[in-house]
């Protein structure tokens, strides 16, 4: 019987041999080494090319490595996986999302900071390529703005540690850009140039929930010491798949993270994206209803059309100064 699972599987193994032939021959295209591969793969190059992430043996894989995470024991997967046994031991496996690039984590210069901030981005389908790029911008702007700059300087420690995730369906949450510290101009443009130089991760739903789950895990695996610890989450619609908000939101509570907003407010939606980008009383107050968490924590708006490099900079200003200790839950 002809199968189109085989010959998907050829064809990659072809693609992937193209690229890198000893790194195709060392991996061997056969059982428990297809996932080694797979692995090494995607850790070496930037972006899985999009004809390969419909196909079933791969999104299998995804899933298998997002499900390894209920498996607090390791140690079997780095004896059956020798090759890449480093890999799979201290990364996470919701790093291998579809075409995102899992990232091996620097041992920063110094491991106090007075924030740790993990960026969480909405890149589901109502994002469309225009605002994806402006969010990024927007980012990298931000972070090496005179007035953040100013307020990391003025800090006690005078350094922050920041990361930036991605995330659209459950098991499409990516760390993009792992953990790095900003402490003057050179590192926030090194920050900055490496958002932007990063590829879109993935389109699917929007699992805020799983966003912000993962941001939870990164925070606690960083090894920074900080005086605070914030997840930033910039989207435009409310979660309509993976972890539940309300158990994401209790389990940022728990570790002592903060959760701020960004809500981009669409103008006018069409009428198929209306329920998502314009929930009842608007995203705002979803955002502040639901998103939201911790001492201080707050929300802000931009609508699609005005300037996210300013909205984000205010943000960041707040978040890195600790201004908003009074201003717990309300919308600016």
């Amino acid at each position: 019987m002809f199968s189109f699972e085989k010959e998907n599987q050829k064809t990659f193994f072809r693609f992937c041999c193209s690229v890198d032939r000893s790194e195709a021959r060392a991996a061997a295209w056969s059982g428990k080494r297809r996932k080694v591969f797979l692995l090494l793969f995607l850790q070496k190059k930037k972006a899985l090319p999009f004809e390969f992430q419909s196909f079933p043996f791969v999104t299998a894989l995804q899933a298998r490595l997002i499900r390894r995470r209920e498996i607090p024991n390791r140690k079997k997967t780095a004896r059956r996986c020798r090759p890449c046994a480093r890999s799979l031991v201290s990364s996470r496996p919701y790093l291998f999302c579809l075409g995102a690039v899992p990232l091996a984590r620097a041992a920063p210069a110094s491991r106090s900071v007075d924030v740790a901030l993990v960026l969480v981005t909405d890149v589901s389908r109502s994002v469309t390529e225009s605002e994806f790029a402006l969010e990024k911008q927007g980012y990298a702007t931000a972070i090496q703005s005179p007035e953040v700059l100013d307020a990391i300087h003025h800090g006690a420690l005078g350094a922050i540690a920041i990361t930036y995730v991605e995330f659209s369906g459950p098991d499409q949450v990516a760390t993009v850009v792992g953990w790095e510290v900003v402490r003057d101009a050179a590192s926030a443009k090194k920050f900055a140039a490496d958002i932007l130089s990063r590829p879109r991760s993935s389109y699917g739903r929007t699992a805020v929930g799983s966003g912000i789950d993962a941001a939870v895990q990164d925070i606690a695996e960083s090894g920074f010491t900080a005086t605070r610890r914030v997840i930033d989450v910039c989207g435009d619609g409310n979660s309509n798949a993976g972890m539940p908000m309300d158990d994401a939101r209790a389990e940022a509570l728990k570790a002592g993270i903060t959760i701020n907003g960004l809500a981009i407010v669409h103008t006018n939606p069409p009428p198929w994206l209306a329920p998502h980008v314009d929930p009842p009383g608007g995203i705002v107050k979803y955002y502040q209803d639901h998103v939201i968490a911790g001492p201080g924590s707050f929300v802000m708006n931009v609508r699609e059309d005005e300037d996210f490099v300013q909205a984000m900079t205010r943000k960041f200003v707040e978040e890195i100064a600790g201004r908003t200790a009074h201003r717990a839950k309300q919308a600016i």
